[in-house]
């Protein structure tokens, strides 16, 4: 049988195949499918795309760092027609279920295939963080329990959240190969993603009536089959340092960065809060990786200078629109001269009554404290903070595993800090800093991408698993 399977693998066609998965043009190819289905709401072909895929990267590739592709896409599956959050049809709400089950049943499958072969080959090597991942998720299933109201979906939601930090953890850090290539290619497919998002927002604006009235924008009415503007924020943040880490690496990068702008734009123009204020962190530091790490200096230092003076002018022109646009889109945040957070300070507050209530494991994922729960939901509702939800719903237990996870992380990364590593520390900001604001970390397929993020991080941090040209 091994026999067999390795001849195949090494058949001119597969191989073939291999190099293209491997390759720029699989996360480019990707993107268009993505914005075609979404275009037709062939969400089912879609998903049998990311399937197929996906076990093809599983089955044949020794490197499996193209699988980022497919935890991306997963994200923004669903259109507009076919997606069960604005639409009450029959088939929208059930008809992409069996094949979501079968599909996601076969790539588990083929998972648990890739691991049980790491083990018997012992390739799968422990690791502390791998400990502390383990703790968090394990903690995130177990929270709630003596709460007087605990609700036993939380174990469904734990098991969940178990197998996208975990499974995807030790699936993905001893299968990545941490050289240029590697690191290329992943950025590669967050370019990718990106234009996938500026297209969607881009096809909003000119589309969609109720965006614009009055010359003022209606976030409201900025919307996706896979999330709302809330979502987008996260999203687009997320590709800017890839963007930026081959603006650095390629000889014409300096179309990268100018397009780096038009990111940016839509980071803003989505109206998510959370997102602007990540975009503030996560956009500079970007800039410095390739001003001090990156090729062609002088070239994208002029192409930012140009941006600046760019923005310069349009501010100067357009600046009571500007400073209107961001007065309305904060207005909220305070009122009556207290932080009110759009709402969050209120879930804040009941966050730490909860923590106060049952101080040890906390009361739960699934408590009517924060909203109310008229029908099944399979993600739960949670207070827009990380550290806040995890206190409320794991008590003093779960904010300890939690504190312990994101030590070891920073630990690891300053085991070996390249480029390439801040690079992913980047892009897993972008999520954490956002989930302070909102849920981001507790929605298990970004979830899954975070866990990536970490595997990758992980698998870097000694310099001699690493060779970067």
């Amino acid at each position: 049988m091994k026999e067999t399977m390795e001849k195949f693998k090494n058949n001119a066609l597969v191989n073939g195949f291999k190099y293209f998965l491997g390759s720029a043009y699989f996360p480019f190819l990707s993107a268009a499918v993505a914005l075609l289905c979404y275009y037709t709401g062939l969400d089912v072909v879609l998903m049998c795309y990311l399937g197929i895929t996906a076990a093809a990267i599983l089955l044949l590739l020794e490197d499996i760092s193209p699988v980022l592709n497919v935890l991306l896409y997963l994200r923004v599956c669903l259109s507009l027609e076919k997606s069960p959050l604005y639409s009450d049809s029959a088939l929208a709400k059930w008809g992409l279920l069996i094949p979501a089950i079968i599909i996601a049943a076969a790539a588990i499958i083929i998972l648990i295939y890739r691991i049980v072969r790491m083990c018997k080959s012992k390739s799968f090597k422990l690791t502390p963080v791998l400990y502390g991942m383990f703790a968090f998720s394990a903690v995130i299933m177990l929270g709630g329990i003596g709460a007087e109201d605990y609700s036993p979906q939380n174990l469904m939601f734990g098991a969940f959240m178990f197998l996208a930090l975990v499974g995807i953890f030790v699936l993905v850090k001893d299968n990545v190969r941490c050289d240029t290539k590697s690191f290329e290619q992943m950025s590669y497919a967050l370019v990718a993603f990106s234009f996938l998002l500026v297209v969607e927002l881009a096809v909003n604006y000119l589309t969609v009536d109720g965006i614009i009235v009055d010359g003022k924008i209606v976030r409201s009415e900025i919307k996706f089959g896979w999330g709302p503007y809330t979502s987008y924020g996260v999203l687009s943040v997320m590709t800017l340092p890839a963007i930026l880490y081959l603006a650095g690496k390629l000889k014409y990068g300096f179309l990268l960065t100018a397009y780096s702008a038009a990111v940016v734009a839509a980071s803003i123009l989505c109206c998510s809060r959370q997102g602007i204020v990540a975009l503030a962190v996560i956009y500079p530091a970007s800039l410095l990786m390739l001003l001090i790490k990156g090729k062609n200096k002088v070239v994208n230092g002029c192409v930012i200078g140009l941006i600046l003076v760019v923005c310069a002018v349009l501010c100067g022109v357009y600046f009571e629109q500007i400073l209107d646009f961001f007065k309305r889109l904060f207005a909220n945040v305070f009122e009556d001269g207290q932080l009110n957070g759009s709402g969050r300070m209120k879930l804040w507050k009941q966050a730490l009554k909860n923590y106060l209530r049952y101080p040890i494991m906390g009361i739960g994922f699934y408590t009517d404290t924060l909203y109310e729960y008229e029908k099944f939901r399979f993600l739960p509702y949670v207070c827009h903070n990380t550290i806040l939800q995890m206190m409320s719903a794991c008590g003093t237990v779960g904010i300890a595993a939690y504190a312990v996870h994101r030590v070891q992380t920073v630990i690891s990364f300053f085991k070996n800090i390249t480029t390439e590593r801040v690079l992913i520390v980047l892009c897993a900001s972008s999520i954490l800093i956002t989930s302070l604001l909102d849920v981001h970390i507790f929605g298990i397929l970004l979830t899954m991408v975070y866990s990536f993020f970490v595997a990758v991080l992980v698998k870097s941090e000694k310099k001699q698993d690493v060779a970067i040209e």
